[in-house]
């Protein structure tokens, strides 16, 4: 007895000092013995779980198979084990595997059992998850084969609702659809298992409540197990869910783009405490449900699309086309098939490659593949053979087709057939092409002639401006040349005197030579164009010529007779022609031949003068001859190759300026080394050359008369006024036009008017008319320097340009004097006009 009792305190000692709870039963069964930790599980002394105490313990739902368990091992004294919940000291229900061993005394006398307790409460848990996760996954199995092959979206909505709410035993379930401003919600796909009405209806969201409607569109899961208790649906929002039978429901959103699109619903007409395992297959039953609708409404509109497609391209008259990734042919209209021939089937199954024509196959393949890879719209023009063994052009148009994400699904085509507007842009572009040509012919020729009409505008405007000049120099040197004369006569007879007056003289000419060039320049001469035998005036100047180029120049004339008379001023075309052959002496400076042909020739186009031949003078050396920026500008006033002082570089623009003012041409071409030719096209005179008359001899016997001189100008006033008072006649001065017609109003006598052109106010010509008004048979002369008159001047008024010298006023005002004396008796008699 001491060594058990001893063997007793060793066990007891290492059972309390075991982590679970350990015990020992009698042969009754009941416990005799609870370790530590069997009490601290228990939460009780060991009186009570002694005996049978520890039954009470156990749920009641696992009683009575753990006494099975006991009872039928018992007889037999054999170990045995059960599990069953068991309530601990919290109060909670914990899941315990117990395992007995029997015990025998020295003699084989059965003594009872010695368990040990286990606790295995997650393990029961994780079985339990998983074996509703398995459930779970077998049911969205079966419901996703099941809605698989359902085309009809409100089949698949019925089927996953019949299905969810046989599974969790819901009487009612269903889907509501919500608008786009999420404000109402059409409750009409639903099902239910005959226990309650289907409450389908249209349904304001807030009707059940704004809380409910708020978890809903912030992507909540709803659940409430009883609408009265629940305060997201007490009030209102529980009385209409009463009305609908139902007392408690599960709520799971579905949302699109941010936006609450639908939810599933389901409904229990009793309170109900909704498990997380329902919640989660009500999530994914609605995620996977929902995404199978839209797929099957997606379907229904692609098919709807590609019918409504298919009547549009079988009505189109030109070809259309849809491929697949892989290029092969999905889809052909009826164009496609009556162009290739044959059925549906063979047009579209066709090689369209090998329809191309054989010169296009490289290229066409090329640039497919090149449009392809672009993925972006893309042109094609080939030939392809018809059913009828015909090539044509056809013009292909290819869209890609991109799946969501950006994947190519193939490409839609159009095709034109552009056979006869190929041809026509074929033929268009060869006269394209001409055009372009043209154009640009056109375009330079344009700018060509901009160019020279900027530059014409430009000599206008010096011409002007050198016209002006020029009419100024002439009012100078009229008065320097009159006094010259009449101081001569003052002078007496020395050797020294006469030399510095006639330096004077020569100088004073000389300026009178430029002013003729400057105004042959500007074309403002005064010119007498007459008919002229071109071929006289060249033989009579031969000796000038000669002497004026010295004997290392050599002259050669081809002046045919029978060459037609020119319209031109014969002093000017001299003196022309005389400048010309200056400038080419100057430019043989070790000699040469200057030729100086006659000749009719055609004009050229760029003269802008009518198309037919004119009388031609060409003057050609073989000098230095000009490069091309010389020849440029070797036209323009007073450009000159010459050093200072040896050239006054207005030759060039003289005889242009007597080219143009005379209605003819002029050309200058030079090439260095080889010399320069100037040609000038003349107008064709339409009368016969006169015989060359001699000048009138000076009048020296002349009657002294009353001359009214006009001028602005009191330098040349005076000038004038001195060199008539010497020719013995009285002298009336006036400064003006205005003062003129005063005078003669006055009653003064007046037997010839002498009046400048250019006066303020009133020029020479107004005065004559005016002048002539009062009094027919006045004679005027016109004196000027600047010969830019009005047109009928030159037939009505006679004229003295300036510089003049005494001689030549003296012979003009004599002549006009013995014309009045022979024309007008009254005058004569009279001694001068009276207004009266």
């Amino acid at each position: 007895e001491a060594a058990l009792r001893e063997s007793e305190e060793r066990f007891r000692a290492m059972a309390d000092s075991a982590p679970s709870p350990v015990w020992v039963s009698g042969p009754e069964g009941g416990i005799d013995f609870g370790n530590q930790a069997m009490l601290d599980f228990f939460g009780e002394d060991a009186e009570g779980i002694l005996g049978d105490g520890w039954t009470r313990r156990i749920h009641p739902d696992d009683l009575a198979g753990a006494m099975a368990v006991r009872e039928s091992h018992r007889p037999r004294n054999e170990p045995f084990g059960f599990e069953a919940r068991f309530l601990d000291a919290a109060g909670e229900w914990r899941w315990m595997r117990a395992n007995t061993r029997p015990r025998f005394d020295a003699d084989g006398r059965f003594l009872g059992y010695v368990g040990m307790a286990f606790d295995i409460t997650q393990a029961r848990e994780a079985e339990a998850a998983l074996r509703a996760d398995e459930q779970r996954h077998a049911f969205l199995l079966q419901l996703g084969d099941t809605i698989r092959e359902l085309e009809d979206p409100m089949a698949i909505m019925a089927t996953a609702t019949r299905m969810l709410g046989q599974h969790l035993n819901v009487p009612r379930v269903g889907y509501g659809e919500v608008d786009e401003t999420e404000t109402t919600v059409d409750m009409g796909a639903i099902w239910t298992d005959g226990t309650v009405q289907t409450a389908a209806g249209v349904y304001r969201m807030d009707d059940f409540g704004p809380r409910l409607s708020r978890d809903l569109k912030a992507r909540k899961t709803v659940r409430v197990s009883d609408v009265t208790a629940d305060p997201r649906t007490a009030g209102a929002a529980a009385a209409a869910f009463h009305a609908m039978q139902t007392s408690a429901f599960l709520r799971v959103p579905i949302s699109r783009a941010g936006h609450l699109t639908a939810f599933l619903f389901l409904h229990s007409p009793t309170p109900r405490q909704w498990t997380d395992d329902e919640a989660e297959l009500a999530e994914d039953v609605a995620d996977r449900t929902w995404a199978a609708v839209e797929r099957a409404r997606a379907e229904i509109e692609v098919r709807e699309s590609e019918a409504r497609f298919r009547s549009i391209a079988d009505s189109a008259p030109v070809l259309i086309w849809v491929t697949r990734a892989d290029r092969r042919r999905a889809f052909v209209n009826q164009a496609y098939v009556e162009f290739y021939g044959g059925t549906y089937e063979e047009a579209r199954d066709a090689d369209w490659r090998e329809k191309l024509h054989p010169d296009d196959v490289d290229r066409i393949r090329a640039e497919s593949l090149a449009g392809e890879a672009t993925r972006q719209p893309f042109m094609l023009e080939a030939r392809y053979l018809r059913h009828d063994g015909e090539y044509r052009w056809l013009r292909s148009y290819s869209r890609p087709r991109l799946d969501k994400q950006g994947g190519l699904m193939g490409f839609v085509g159009v095709a034109y057939d552009v056979t006869e507007a190929h041809q026509v842009e074929t033929d268009l572009k060869r006269i394209n092409e001409l055009l372009e040509e043209r154009v640009t012919e056109a375009l330079t020729e344009k700018a060509r002639a901009e160019a020279a009409l900027m530059h014409a505008q430009r000599m206008e405007a010096v011409g002007r401006l050198t016209g002006g000049v020029a009419h100024d120099f002439n009012n100078l040197l009229m008065a320097v040349l009159g006094n010259l004369e009449l101081l001569r006569k003052r002078l007496p007879a020395d050797p020294t005197t006469e030399r510095l007056f006639d330096g004077a003289m020569q100088g004073a000419r000389r300026g009178a030579t430029l002013t003729q060039r400057l105004l042959a320049f500007a074309r403002r001469q005064d010119l007498q164009p007459q008919a002229v035998d071109l071929a006289g005036l060249l033989d009579g100047m031969k000796t000038l010529l000669e002497r004026s180029v010295g004997p290392r120049v050599v002259i050669r004339i081809d002046a045919p007779r029978a060459t037609a008379p020119a319209l031109i001023d014969p002093n000017q075309l001299e003196l022309a022609i005389l400048n010309l052959a200056v400038n080419a002496r100057d430019a043989m400076p070790d000699g040469g031949t200057l030729t100086v042909t006659v000749d009719e020739a055609p004009v050229s186009v760029a003269s802008g003068l009518p198309p037919g031949f004119y009388p031609h003078v060409s003057v050609r050396d073989t000098g230095t001859g000009m490069d091309g920026e010389t020849l440029a500008r070797a036209v323009e006033p007073f450009f000159s190759t010459k050093g200072i002082g040896k050239g006054t570089g207005l030759g060039l623009s003289m005889v242009h300026g007597l080219a143009v003012q005379s209605g003819g041409a002029f050309r200058l071409s030079s090439v260095p080394g080889q010399g320069t030719v100037v040609e000038l096209w003349l107008p064709k005179a339409t009368t016969p050359v006169q015989a060359t008359e001699l000048p009138p001899a000076p009048v020296v016997d002349v009657s002294p008369a009353v001359v009214l001189v006009v001028d602005d100008d009191a330098l040349i006033a005076m000038s004038t006024v001195d060199m008539l008072a010497d020719l013995g006649h009285t002298v009336l001065e006036a400064s003006s036009g205005t003062e003129a017609l005063e005078l003669l109003r006055s009653g003064q006598a007046v037997d010839l008017m002498l009046t400048d052109y250019a006066m303020p106010g009133m020029t020479g010509v107004e005065l004559a008319r005016a002048a002539r008004a009062m009094a027919p048979d006045l004679p005027v002369l016109l004196a000027t320097g600047y010969a830019d008159l009005p047109e009928g001047v030159v037939a009505d008024l006679p004229r003295l340009a300036k510089p003049y010298t005494q001689n030549q006023l003296a012979v003009a005002t004599a002549k006009l004097l013995a014309e009045m004396a022979r024309t007008s008796a009254h005058a004569k008699r009279s001694g001068g006009f009276h207004p009266d």
